[in-house]
C-alpha cells in the first residue's frame, strides 16, 4: 500500500492533527491537593492564634513575675529597713512591723516605674507582632497580586514561589495549577486557530477540485461537445464520480465533526469477533470481484474472542483501512491479509498489504487529518484524507489503540486494538 494521507508541507502535517479537536487540557490533581490541604490545614489560623496567645500572655506572665518579685523585694527592704532603724534607736534586733500604708506606697512607686518599662516592652511586641503579621499575610498578598497582574497581561512563563504548606500556600499551588492551565489552554487555542485556516484552506481545495470538474463536463455537454451517446455518458459518469467524491468528503467532515463534539451515540453490544469478521469478510467479496486482488482472513487459532464494540463504527474503521489499501495497491499480485491477535488483555486486528508502503519519516502523520503524498493534492485516488483520522477517534473512543509499520515496496500494516470482555465467573 502506497501513502495513505501522504506528505504535505509541514506546517499543514503539524497543525491539522489537531483541527476541531477537543481541548484536553491538564488535570489538576484533586487528591494531592486534597493531602496537602490536610497536611497543612489550619497551619495560617494556628499561627496566628499562637501569635495572639504570645501578644497577650507573655506581658501578663512577664508583668505577674516582676509584680511578685516586686513584691517580695518591696517587702525585704522594708523589713530590712526597719530591722535596721530599729537597733539603731534601741540597741536590738527584736522586729517591729512597718507602719500602715509604706508597703503599698513603696509597691505602687515600683510599679510605676515598671509599669514604664513594661510599656515600652509591650510596645516592641506589638510591633515584632505586626511585623510577623505583614511576613506572613500581607507579602503574600502583594506576590498574588503580581501573579494576577502578570495574567492579566497574558505573561504566563512565571512560577510564585512559595514553600510554606499552610492556607495560603495551598491558594498559590490553585493558582498555579490556573496559570499552566491557561497557558495550555492558550497553547491549544493558537493551534486551534492555525488549525482551522488550513482545514478551510484544504476544504476549499478538495471542493474546488471535483467543482471545477463537474463544471467543465457539464459545459461539454452544453456546447454539445459531446456529440455521442456514448461521450454523453463518459461526461455523465464523471459528473457522478465527482459529485461522489464531494458527497463522501462532506460525509467525513460531518462524521469527523460529531466524533470532536461526542454527539455520536455508540451503541455498545458483545460481540465474537471471529464471526463478525467473517461477516464482514462477505461485504468485501466485491473488493476480490472488482479489484482482482488475493484477500485473506486469518484467526491464529483463537475460537473464541469477546469484545464489547459498536459494530457499524468498527466496521467502518475495517473499510475505511482497507480502502486507503486499495487505493494504494501497485503490483500485479496485490493482497490484503485481516488478521486477529490477542495481547494482553486486548484483541489485535491487523490489515496488511503489499503495496509501496510509507516513508518512516512519514508513518507518524498518516492520522493526521488531511495528511496526503501528494504536495499538490490533485490525485485522486488519495482520497479526502479522513479515513484513517476517523478510524483513529473511533478506535480510541472504544478505549484502544491504532499504529502502522510499512516497510518501502514491501507493504504496510495498521492494527488496532480492542479490549478483551471479561467472562462472567
Amino acid at each position: 500500500m502506497g501513502v495513505r494521507h501522504g506528505d504535505r508541507d509541514s506546517s499543514d502535517s503539524a497543525g491539522a492533527s489537531l483541527v476541531g479537536a477537543r481541548i484536553r487540557t491538564r488535570q489538576v490533581p484533586v487528591s494531592d491537593n486534597n493531602n496537602i490541604l490536610m497536611n497543612g490545614e489550619s497551619n495560617m489560623k494556628k499561627k496566628i492564634l499562637l501569635s495572639y496567645v504570645i501578644l497577650i500572655m507573655v506581658p501578663y506572665l512577664l508583668f505577674s513575675i516582676a509584680g511578685f518579685f516586686i513584691m517580695h523585694e518591696v517587702r525585704q527592704d522594708i523589713n530590712q529597713e526597719f530591722r535596721q532603724s530599729n537597733f539603731e534607736e534601741r540597741g536590738t534586733s527584736s522586729y517591729r512591723l512597718a507602719p500602715k500604708g509604706v508597703f503599698e506606697n513603696r509597691i505602687r512607686d515600683r510599679f510605676l516605674r515598671t509599669g514604664a518599662l513594661s510599656f515600652i516592652f509591650y510596645t516592641v511586641i506589638h510591633l515584632i507582632f505586626i511585623s510577623y503579621v505583614i511576613r506572613l499575610i500581607i507579602k503574600p498578598l502583594n506576590k498574588m497580586k503580581t501573579a494576577v497582574n502578570a495574567i492579566k497581561d497574558n505573561r504566563l512563563d512565571f512560577e510564585i514561589e512559595y514553600k510554606d504548606k499552610d492556607e495560603i500556600g495551598e491558594v498559590f499551588l490553585a493558582f498555579d495549577e490556573m496559570r499552566l492551565q491557561l497557558k495550555e489552554a492558550k497553547m491549544v487555542q493558537k493551534q486551534y486557530e492555525q488549525n482551522r485556516k488550513n482545514l478551510i484552506a484544504n476544504i476549499s481545495h478538495d471542493l474546488r477540485t471535483p467543482i471545477t470538474a463537474i463544471k467543465g463536463y457539464a459545459d461539454r455537454v452544453i456546447d454539445k461537445v459531446a456529440n455521442t451517446p456514448e461521450k454523453v455518458e463518459k461526461y455523465c459518469r464523471t459528473i457522478r464520480s465527482n459529485a461522489e467524491n464531494m458527497d463522501s468528503l462532506i460525509n467525513e467532515l460531518t462524521m469527523l465533526s460529531k466524533l470532536d463534539v461526542d454527539k455520536i451515540d455508540f451503541k455498545y453490544e458483545e460481540v465474537n469477533l471471529i464471526k463478525y469478521m467473517r461477516d464482514c469478510f462477505e461485504d468485501w467479496q466485491y473488493i476480490i470481484d472488482s479489484e482482482n486482488i488475493l484477500f485473506s482472513v486469518e484467526f491464529n487459532d483463537i475460537k473464541e474472542a469477546k469484545a464489547s464494540i459498536d459494530r457499524e463504527h468498527i466496521k467502518r474503521v475495517m473499510n475505511n483501512i482497507i480502502g486507503n489499501a486499495v487505493n494504494h495497491l501497485d503490483k500485479s499480485n496485490s493482497k490484503i491479509e485481516i488478521i486477529l491477535g490477542q495481547s494482553g488483555s486486548d484483541y489485535i486486528i491487523s490489515i496488511r498489504d503489499n503495496g509501496a508502503g510509507i516513508p518512516k519519516n512519514k508513518i507518524e502523520y498518516i492520522f493526521d487529518r488531511f495528511y496526503r503524498a501528494d504536495d499538490s493534492r490533485n490525485n485522486p485516488t488519495e482520497g479526502s484524507g479522513l479515513g484513517l483520522t476517523i478510524a483513529k477517534e473511533i478506535v480510541e473512543t472504544h478505549g484502544g489503540e491504532i499504529w502502522a509499520d510499512s516497510d518501502l515496496e514491501i507493504g504496510t500494516s495498521i492494527s488496532f486494538s480492542l479490549i478483551k470482555l471479561e467472562e462472567e465467573e
